[in-house]
């Protein structure tokens, strides 16, 4: 019968024959790693192909430094930190012109306007002049870029947005808007003077207003009741609506005393 050697002594006579066969044995290994800094963060969770090179400015907006909800925009905000960035209205009040006062766009045609993105896509200083600046998480300025038409001369802004995960640090929720739904439908006021004996004078312009009717059948006949105003001779029929074949139909007509439509 035969037992198993201890495990103490199995290792024993390994190491013994690595020994004598003059073998080696490696020293202790020490694994060091480091945490990765934010901004390092950010952008590998924002930032993709030729926007994750190197950028002039890189802007963490996460840091809490700032308060963000003190600027009208994004645009407000970035004016005030980012030096050589210009951002005017232009003259006639329609939009934004954003330039970069650098030495790589300078040209006989002066400063040409920067080439912006929005989450990577193209867009411009109008559609920033409306995203409030506690809504960016980053953004980054390069004198130009490979992704951007023509390497974009007069420089490049690109600005990224919160994600959904990332709005749990949204501004109280008393800065907040929400919108549940449509409005509470109103129903269209009809006096009915055969129960309500009001003696005030009825000085009503719309005497009804009814926004479903179905019509199913040809040459249908729609009775209309209503109690008309202290002063009405003659009354203004418009009727609107759609057709099954979804074309468009529109009816207006005046009427005087008791004559039929």
């Amino acid at each position: 019968m035969h037992t198993a050697p201890a495990p103490n002594k199995t290792m024993a006579d390994e190491y013994d024959a690595i020994v004598k066969a003059e073998g080696k044995m490696l020293e202790g290994v020490t694994v060091k790693g480091h945490k990765k800094a934010k901004l390092q963060e950010l952008e590998e969770e924002y930032v993709s192909g030729a926007f994750s090179g190197d950028a002039n400015r890189t802007m963490d907006l996460t840091t809490g430094e700032d308060n963000l909800s003190a600027y009208r925009n994004i645009l407000d905000y970035l004016q005030s930190r980012v030096a050589g960035l210009q951002i005017q209205q232009l003259p006639d009040g329609s939009g934004y012109s954003v330039t970069y006062r650098q030495q790589a766009s300078i040209s006989a045609m002066g400063d040409m306007a920067m080439t912006i993105y929005l989450n990577e896509v193209p867009s411009d200083a109008d559609v920033l002049s409306t995203i409030p600046a506690q809504d960016v998480v980053l953004v980054k300025v390069f004198s130009s870029l490979a992704a951007a038409a023509g390497n974009g001369p007069g420089g490049v802004l690109a600005i990224y947005t919160k994600k959904g995960a990332d709005f749990s640090a949204y501004p109280p929720a008393g800065e907040i808007i929400s919108y549940k739904g449509y409005s509470v439908v109103k129903e269209f006021y009809s006096p009915d003077y055969s129960v309500d004996k009001n003696n005030k004078p009825d000085h009503r312009v719309t005497l009804y207003w009814n926004p479903s009717v179905l019509v199913a059948d040809i040459d249908p006949k729609i009775p209309l009741v209503f109690y008309n105003n202290d002063r009405t001779k003659q009354f203004k029929i418009v009727v609107e609506g759609v057709t099954t074949e979804g074309r468009m139909l529109m009816i207006e007509k005046t009427i005087s005393g008791k004559k039929a439509f």
